[in-house]
């Protein structure tokens, strides 16, 4: 127990948390079916992404597997750092997986071509990894108190850099400043007039802190400092700077994870996650109005938003499974949350397999043509999804009915 830890409290009996492995699924379930619709050209306005401001229920997938990370990283190395394993060996298994994950996340951003020209070093699993690294490393090394402060400190530095630091003019932004546009992956995106400074002694060029897609800090921090394909062509989502809230989000979920092990009743940690949620919710929308809730620039606001919204499923989850035993209806998000990363690599894998054409005949064009003659497109595009989802869970299904759960 570290010194930061109350004295008086007592860790619950060692046991995996079933509410959490059933939000998981749930979680890597709606992942795949939001990333592989029949047709990006027909689907669901909840199924997409936020064009800038603002959140819709898919803009929730990814935060909260990242609030997930952080709870399994109490729950996981918890015991075993109070039992006395060696710090330093449990660091070394954190720093090897997060290398681990971050390879894996650029091998899928090169298959199949493997063009290494056109490779992106950001991305989903990359963030992850990210994440879960300096999470792992923080936890082993400190307590809850301090915890609090570093995430802290995180969104509270990231919302001041992002709404007071003036953000260097480059080629993007005079273009934008000709244009009043923004090269991004879908076309051409408008930004507002913003005002220039010129620092009268050296000469460089500023404009004035902004949120705006392309020429906020963030995306100039993109442009200048990771190297190879950005995937929004002037920005990335999962881009360096943002990867410090992201953190953050992390740190969070370790904290609920505490939580998890150390109130002892379970009604004590169904009320917990519910209050925490609530607070959290509450306060990334008050945060919101001054710093908007953005998967894009993954704002402070969108972190406690996000994250009020994980604790408080979960801790619904947490009163139905594993208070009330009501656990049939869950099975299948019990096996997705069993190897969740595989599930997510081989849909990956799969996406871009059934994208290849077998001479003129292609699988999304004629599953389209031949559904859409009995249901509107968006719900034909919706059926491709589900149907792909059912795939990778049959394949998942079969490696939990053989035991086999590949841990990365």
């Amino acid at each position: 127990m570290t010194r930061e830890q109350d004295s008086a409290a007592t860790p619950t009996p060692a046991g995996r948390v079933l509410s959490l492995d059933i939000l998981r699924g749930i979680t890597i379930a709606g992942m795949i079916v939001v990333n592989d619709p029949g047709s990006w050209s027909h689907v669901y306005p909840p199924a997409l992404h936020a064009d800038w401001h603002g959140a819709t229920p898919t803009d929730l997938v990814f935060p909260f597997f990242l609030f997930i990370v952080g709870v399994s990283i109490t729950l996981s190395m918890g015991r075993r750092k109070e039992d006395g394993h060696s710090i330093a060996r449990m660091a070394g298994k954190v720093v090897l997986r997060t290398i681990v994950i971050f390879a894996i996340g650029i091998f899928l951003t090169l298959f199949p071509s493997f063009n290494f020209g056109e490779i992106r070093y950001p991305g989903v699993l990359q963030r992850i990894a990210l994440v879960y690294g300096a999470c792992g490393l923080i936890f082993l090394s400190t307590g809850p108190r301090t915890q609090v402060i570093l995430a802290s400190v995180l969104l509270i530095g990231y919302c001041a850099a992002m709404q007071l630091v003036p953000v260097p003019v480059d080629d993007t932004i005079r273009g934008a400043f000709q244009t009043r546009h923004v090269q991004a992956q879908a076309g051409k995106i408008r930004v507002d007039p913003v005002s220039l400074r010129v620092d009268t002694d050296s000469r460089p060029e500023y404009i004035e802190a902004n949120l705006q897609p392309g020429i906020n800090l963030a995306a100039w921090v993109d442009r200048n400092f990771v190297p190879g394909r950005l995937w929004q062509k002037t920005w990335d989502p999962e881009g360096l700077l943002s990867t410090l809230p992201a953190i953050a989000h992390g740190i969070i979920g370790m904290l609920i994870g505490t939580w998890l092990r150390f109130r002892p009743a379970p009604h004590d940690k169904c009320i917990h996650l519910l209050a925490a949620g609530f607070g959290m919710l509450l306060a990334g929308v008050v945060w919101s109005w001054s710093f908007p809730l953005n998967k894009n620039l993954w704002s402070s606001s969108f972190v406690l938003y996000s994250c009020g919204l994980a604790s408080l499923s979960l801790g619904f989850l947490f009163w139905i499974v594993d208070i009330h035993k009501k656990t049939q209806w869950a099975y299948p998000f019990k096996v997705f949350g069993a190897n969740a990363i595989a599930a997510f690599v081989l849909a990956s894998l799969l996406a871009r397999v059934f994208s290849w054409p077998i001479g003129e005949w292609e699988l999304k064009p004629w599953f389209m043509d031949t559904f859409s003659a009995i249901m509107p497109l968006k719900a034909a595009s919706l059926a491709y999804a589900l149907i792909f989802t059912a795939v990778i869970y049959l394949i998942v299904w079969r490696m939990y009915k053989a035991k086999i759960f590949i841990r990365v």
